[in-house]
């Protein structure tokens, strides 16, 4: 993502993002993340990334964070929504298609 500010919603509620504001294809590959490193072995797949929210490997989910309830700014009300992780790095089993 080259773009930092790319995925920034214009409404003023926390988070200011979601996936589908930030989410980028490369190739195999849907993501919001700001870094993301994959190497395949055979079925399985290890993954790296900072800043996501979402991994999505040829339409499989490999990673997706918790929703969370986040404290708006005026305090009047809280509103679910799933912040990014920081940094994971993790591996998983790949589907047989």
């Amino acid at each position: 993502m080259i773009d930092l500010e790319a995925e920034y919603l214009k409404v003023n509620v926390r988070p200011r993002y979601n996936f589908e504001s930030g989410r980028a294809d490369y190739g195999d590959l849907t993501t919001d993340a700001r870094y993301c490193y994959l190497n395949v072995k055979g079925n399985e797949l290890f993954y790296s990334f900072f800043n996501a929210s979402k991994l999505l490997y040829k339409s499989q989910t490999i990673f997706q964070a918790e929703r969370q309830i986040h404290g708006q700014d005026n305090g009047s009300y809280l509103k679910w929504g799933v912040p990014k992780w920081m940094a994971r790095e993790d591996r998983v089993g790949l589907k047989k298609n």
